[in-house]
């Protein structure tokens, strides 16, 4: 377990005993947005569950092996973190948002960074939380999944040639989403909206299929790929189409 604070704690059993790891200086997050910590991942299909990236203001703090010291990722070109998340399949891919709405992405753990906010902007003029699609360790099947003012957008394939931002749903009411998290075992992506509750997309990911995307009400969209498995790519492929999520009862 890790716990942001002004400084960042680690708990190996459940909470009972916290060791400090550092000082930040910063509280963790913006407090308007999504919590900019990521803990525990894979790389090369091996578990790693002390793997993490902390976001403190426009700080990225790093840490691999339990014990390691933790470093910090000073090419990170944003401002202050408002949210972070990393490949589960492959802590080297983090991705960043900042509060400046812009969105960030590195394929090497942090050793370099390009924007890849691309159309963002034109589409919400807040962001508030990321969140992250990824099967497995390439690039090719990976989404990546921003809330805020006005629903949900999705970047395929982040940091390929010519990759954009589309919305995920219209079926949202046009409200702030200020909490995405996305359930792997399910395939359920959660909204947690400002003023009208909690909504649910579910099978849309997935689309019980394998892997591949699908929409619900629709039959499943074949994602046709030949790319490589080491890095973003230009080939296109099909997007998928608007979902409307569903609103958890209160």
């Amino acid at each position: 377990m890790l716990i942001g604070t002004a400084n960042i704690y680690e708990s190996m059993n459940r909470g009972d005993s916290l060791t400090n790891l550092s000082f930040t200086g910063f509280f963790i997050g913006d407090q308007i947005g999504a919590s900019p910590m990521a803990y525990g991942g894979r790389l090369n299909g091996i578990p790693n569950p002390d793997v993490f990236y902390v976001g403190a203001g426009a700080t990225i703090r790093h840490r691999v092996n339990l014990g390691d010291s933790i470093t910090t990722l000073s090419a990170y070109p944003g401002s202050s973190t408002r949210g972070l998340v990393m490949n589960p399949q492959n802590y080297a891919h983090v991705f960043v948002l900042d509060n400046q709405n812009r969105v960030w992405g590195s394929f090497n753990e942090g050793v370099s960074w390009i924007d890849i906010t691309a159309n963002l902007p034109s589409l919400t003029s807040q962001v508030h939380s990321i969140e992250i699609f990824s099967p497995d360790a390439t690039l090719r099947n990976m989404v990546l999944i921003a809330g805020g003012l006005g629903g949900v957008f999705q970047m395929r394939r982040p940091g390929a040639a010519g990759a954009s931002w589309s919305p995920l749903s219209t079926g949202l009411p046009h409200v702030l989403v200020r909490e995405l998290h996305y359930n792997y075992a399910d395939d359920v992506l959660v909204a947690g909206t400002l003023g009208r509750g909690v909504w649910t997309l579910t099978q849309f990911f997935r689309g019980g299929g394998g892997i591949g995307v699908a929409s619900l009400g629709n039959p499943d969209v074949s994602v046709n790929d030949t790319s490589d498995a080491t890095g973003p790519t230009t080939e296109d492929e099909p997007v998928p189409s608007e979902a409307s999520p569903e609103p958890v009862e209160q």
